[in-house]
This record gives structure tokens, C-alpha cells and sequence, in this order.
């Protein structure tokens, strides 16, 4: 993108404005193309994030239902889980589900893989 509005600057310098205003119209169609293409994948990831929050709050909720049940308890007053509880719960396992992410994209070997993060 830097690139595009350095050699858009150039051309304010060196052309005509009306070719300019062209290419600069050219631009907006890309990045707006560009846009279109990108925003349901955006509208997916929320989704998904969403499903995740879902289904980790349910495990959590059967765990300590399973944990009244059996009389194990692994935290002082478990069934009262903070927002705030949570919240670092979800940013750990996203923090650890990102690293995967990227040490597969890496594609360093299995054996190497739990070193990295």
C-alpha cells in the first residue's frame, strides 16, 4: 500500500492530474474489490470466535458440574467463575491456538514444534 501512494505522489509530480484521478479511481475499484472478497471471511472468523466462546463456556460448565458430582474441586469455589477468569482463560487458549497456527505455516517439524512457543 506505501508503495501505491509513494508512486501516487510521483504522479501528482510528474502527470497530468486528470490521468492521475484515473488511476487513483482504478485503486479504489481494486481496494473495494479487494474488500468484497475479504469481509466474509472477517463475518466467518467472528462467527467462529463466537462458536469457540460458546463451546468453551459449556466445558467449563460441565467440568464443574462434573466436579460438584465427584466432590473434586481444582480452584477454591470453582462454580464462580469471573468475566475476568475468563477472559484470561479465552486470551491463553488463543495465544496457544495462534501459535499453532503459525508453526504450522512455518512447517517446522513435530519434533521442533512445542520448543517454539
Amino acid at each position: 500500500m506505501e508503495a501505491e501512494v509513494h508512486k501516487l505522489k510521483l504522479m501528482f509530480q510528474k502527470k497530468n492530474p486528470v490521468t492521475v484521478l484515473k488511476e487513483l479511481s482504478e485503486m479504489k475499484s481494486h481496494y473495494q474489490s479487494l474488500y468484497a472478497r475479504f469481509k466474509p471471511v472477517a463475518v466467518e472468523q467472528k462467527e467462529t470466535k463466537s462458536r469457540i466462546y460458546a463451546t468453551l463456556n459449556k466445558t467449563m460448565t460441565m467440568i464443574q458440574e462434573l466436579q460438584k458430582q465427584t466432590d473434586l474441586e481444582l480452584s477454591p469455589d470453582s462454580s464462580a467463575v469471573t468475566e475476568e477468569e475468563k477472559t484470561v482463560r479465552h486470551n491463553r487458549l488463543m495465544k496457544k491456538w495462534t501459535c499453532k497456527r503459525k508453526l504450522r505455516k512455518r512447517s517446522i517439524p513435530e519434533k521442533f514444534r512445542k520448543m517454539s512457543c
